[in-house]
């Protein structure tokens, strides 16, 4: 049965930005910025999605069922930022726009006139060269209203400047509820989140994590951090059923190089009244089997502060990981001469890409069965190997994504 419907998950925990300005240069220090991987590749490195050419067209279905247990998985403590450093006030930068269209802006999105007001008082305006910074008190943040906050926000979201408008945390709207009862806060503390968080596109998003400091005790703040922080992730059971095809079972999985070693156990396990179940985690790859649930060790692995979804999903298959694929070109080149785009259903080893709207890849993850993947959203230490909904992924990528997916399959089967 599928969970996706019900996913209380924090999606696009976007990690050099959590809690607000206050800690960008520490978090940046600490884990590395997550940015769009390719986003500065040539136009001769850039994805087309197409249908045609040597696109492959599978009909093939993976066989069985499968059960599953999402589990909220929380970084390690030395992950998490220290929520006993106060974070920064609020500050905004709003670039190539003169004061005149500030004003208006700030007038026509929804402010209460004595809020505009506010706004608009000279001591709270910097002037650069390039734009201004206001400083907004941090009472009006708070009681903005919805559509205000929208309004203002989406303008702060393009320009890199303000990051924690740029990388808010989402979450998908019907399960931003769900998500919140498992937090542990308390009702007038569930009231004061769902007052700053807005609309984003398909998301719902908070950003404003110094308004909330302000207004909590810390330990209360902190269990707050703990909870967006949780990277849902899936544990994936196969349900080994009696009459099962183990034929056809053992050849959709065979690429992971343990499927067949453990048919005798999978028949035994079907021989049982109702079958059993086994953790798809032993049916997939040895450098998949063994990061799945983890974190990168840095202190181990030099190249681990470089490790993101592309070179995750460029390896997957690889008994000793490739460091070439922590260069995006090198990605791109071995894409375009080793495998082919697929037109139809993906199946286990595919290689799914969410692209930009300029055809740049965003992100990279490998197909596993039943619209599950595996993947790692982003490059910091702090974002573990988990699987996943596709459609979570994309949901996590939401504002990013603009156009079709695209999956690959590797030429040599």
């Amino acid at each position: 049965m599928s969970l996706s419907g019900h996913w209380p998950i924090g999606l696009g925990r976007q990690t050099w930005f959590v809690l607000g300005m206050g800690f960008l240069e520490i978090i940046q220090s600490r884990l590395p910025s997550l940015q769009p991987a390719l986003a500065g590749l040539d136009p001769a490195s850039r994805i087309e999605a197409r249908t045609s050419g040597r696109a492959v067209l599978n009909r093939a279905k993976p066989l069985g069922s499968f059960e599953y247990l999402q589990v909220p998985f929380e970084p390690p403590r030395d992950f998490l930022p220290d929520t006993a450093q106060p974070l920064a006030a609020p500050r905004w930068f709003f670039g190539d726009c003169s004061r005149s269209q500030l004003c208006a802006v700030f007038s026509q999105c929804g402010l209460k006139a004595e809020q505009a007001a506010s706004l608009l008082q000279p001591e709270r305006w910097q002037s650069v060269s390039n734009g201004f910074w206001i400083s907004p008190p941090a009472e009006l943040v708070q009681e903005m209203s919805r559509p205000a906050r929208e309004r203002i926000y989406s303008i702060l979201a393009n320009q890199p400047a303000n990051s924690a408008q740029c990388h808010p945390f989402r979450f998908r709207p019907e399960a931003f509820e769900t998500w919140l009862g498992g937090t542990g806060l308390e009702a007038d503390e569930e009231r004061l989140l769902r007052q700053l968080t807005y609309r984003q596109g398909p998301a719902l998003c908070f950003c404003d994590g110094a308004i909330l400091q302000g207004l909590m005790a810390p330990g209360r703040f902190r269990l707050l951090v703990n909870a967006l922080y949780a990277e849902n992730t899936l544990v994936m059971r196969l349900h080994v059923k009696p009459g099962m095809d183990f034929d056809g079972l053992v050849r959709y999985w065979k690429r992971g190089g343990h499927v067949e070693s453990l048919r005798p156990f999978l028949e035994s396990l079907a021989r049982l009244p109702g079958g059993g179940t086994v953790n798809v985690r032993w049916l997939l790859p040895d450098f998949a089997q063994e990061r799945l649930y983890t974190y990168a060790a840095p202190l181990r692995e030099d190249s681990s502060a470089l490790q993101n979804c592309f070179w995750s999903a460029m390896n997957f298959f690889s008994t000793q990981p490739d460091d070439r694929f922590l260069d995006p070109r090198q990605v791109v080149r071995t894409l375009k001469s080793d495998f082919d785009q697929v037109t139809g259903a993906p199946v286990f080893g595919d290689l799914v890409m969410l692209l930009d709207g300029a055809g740049r890849p965003v992100h990279l993850c490998v197909y596993l069965a039943d619209e599950v993947v595996f993947t790692k959203n982003g490059r910091a230490v702090s974002e573990p190997w988990v699987l996943m909904k596709l459609s979570d992924v994309l949901a996590t990528y939401a504002s990013k994504v603009a156009a079709p997916t695209v999956v690959f399959r590797s030429k040599q089967g």
